[in-house]
């Protein structure tokens, strides 16, 4: 039975020997970075961001193509971070009418100002809630979308948003420009979450049309985007004209961004039955950067993609690495070993294999694959690589052989009456594995 004292020798001995090859050390290193990262995802990250990877639904909210966050530390226009928006107040719906009501009308009585109250409460109580956000907006790049989010939806409701932008000088006088109703949609019930962007949005582009391009746009420009008619929302971003100034240019962002406080008023009423509990509700500002790296086209996180990715790769790269080291190893020293035609007929194999330009043949063998089975997977690939990967490997490991195989050790073998088979994997393997392993890594 081995001692532990013996193997603890033998791997010292061994990590002396490895500690020699510098490219090792550093293939080492890197291994073990790669190890921490393929690991990490699988308690920092959802799951089904690796499962669902092209249809997760949380990419939908995330900005597309959007620069990584710290770009603000280095650009001068500053962009626009995803935010979500949660309500400030909530109220039911009869007490913002009965509110109304005595603004209007200035009514002061306390007395009435209760009877009021109650009256509204007695007609409409449980017919909806009227939901307050604020949204403090002080960067350059504004978001390309607006997202209202809600959840726990448990009756046919209609939704109506209101916008208050900040103050701005317009014609020498400080203006908040009110969109009342600037969108207004049926929402059936439904257990699921809904997912409503205001990014393509007809009805909020004809109100921000009507408010405020009409009024306060250059008369040309507006009269050409009619004619050209670009102002629809597929052409026209009306989330981005909501962040501009008013002014001529305003349509082409020319007026620069309005910063400031926005408020958003959005009110939820029942169609035909009651609400007992108001709906969750929420703001989503996709923003116009994102994360560590930023997104894709889709929206999907690049940081999460590569850090799930890296389990593949490393995969494959540790499958690969130690297949074309093994048949390497093994090729290259019973080469040495046999000596004579057995090593021609094997070295000119290995060179004919070695002469074989990789690319253009890994391109050949991957369309054939795919005409034939409709799809490729990685193994194809990692199967290409291997049958032409250890050619390299194996004429170092011959020539490295040659040597051992001469050694005094092994004529000692020879003399006592080991096989070849013994005398290649006892005495010549062992003294290449601290190569191998460096090659390996």
């Amino acid at each position: 039975m081995v001692e532990w004292s013996e193997i603890k020798k033998k791997a010292l001995e061994f990590w002396s020997e490895y500690k020699r090859f510098k490219i090792g050390l550093v293939g080492l290193g890197l291994l073990v970075v790669l190890v921490i990262i393929a690991i990490l995802p699988s308690f920092i990250f959802d799951p089904e961001t690796y499962t669902d990877w092209n249809d997760y639904p949380e990419w939908d909210l995330n900005p597309k193509l959007a620069p990584p966050e710290w770009i603000n530390y280095f650009s001068t226009e500053k962009y626009t971070p995803p935010t979500r928006i949660d309500p400030y107040e909530i109220k039911e719906l009869w007490e913002d009418y009965a509110e109304a009501l005595i603004k209007t009308n200035n009514i002061t009585d306390p007395q009435m100002i209760d009877t009021i109250k109650k009256e509204f409460q007695k007609s409409f109580k449980d017919r909806g809630y009227i939901y307050y956000f604020r949204y403090e907006y002080k960067w350059d790049i504004p978001s390309t979308d607006l997202i209202i989010i809600l959840e726990n939806v448990t009756t046919d409701i209609r939704l109506t948003l209101s916008i208050i932008r900040p103050e701005e000088v317009i014609d020498g006088i400080k203006t908040s420009i009110v969109l009342d109703e600037a969108l207004t949609l049926n929402i059936p019930k439904t257990t699921e979450r809904i997912v409503i962007h205001l990014r393509y949005n007809e009805e909020l582009l004809d109100t921000i049309e009507k408010e405020i391009l009409a009024k306060y746009e250059d008369p040309q420009i507006y009269h050409d985007a009619l004619e050209k008619n670009i102002l629809t929302a597929k052409i026209t971003n009306p989330i981005k004209l909501l962040f501009y100034k008013v002014g001529p240019g305003m349509l082409y962002g020319r007026t620069g961004p309005l910063h400031g406080l926005y408020k958003y008023i959005i009110s939820i009423e029942a169609a035909n039955a009651t609400l007992k509990e108001p709906p969750k509700l929420y703001l989503r500002v996709p923003g116009s950067c994102y994360g560590l790296l930023g997104t894709d086209i889709r929206g999907r996180d690049i940081l999460v993609g590569i850090m799930w990715g890296t389990r593949t790769a490393l995969l494959i790269g540790i499958v690969y690495s130690v297949t074309v080291v093994a048949i390497g190893l093994i090729y290259g020293v019973v080469s040495a070993y046999m000596g004579g035609i057995v090593d021609e007929i094997m070295q000119r194999i290995n060179e004919v294999l070695y002469a074989i330009p990789l690319l253009p043949f890994l391109i050949l063998f991957s369309y054939t694959l795919r005409e034939v089975y409709g799809t490729i997977s990685v193994w194809h690939i990692i199967g290409i690589l291997i049958i032409f990967a250890w050619t390299g490997l194996a004429i170092v490991v011959r020539s490295m052989a040659l040597q051992i195989k001469e050694q005094p050790f092994v004529e000692a073998a020879r003399a006592v009456g080991a096989s070849g088979t013994r005398i290649v994997f006892k005495h010549i393997l062992p003294q290449l594995m601290p190569y191998a392993f460096a090659s390996m890594a």
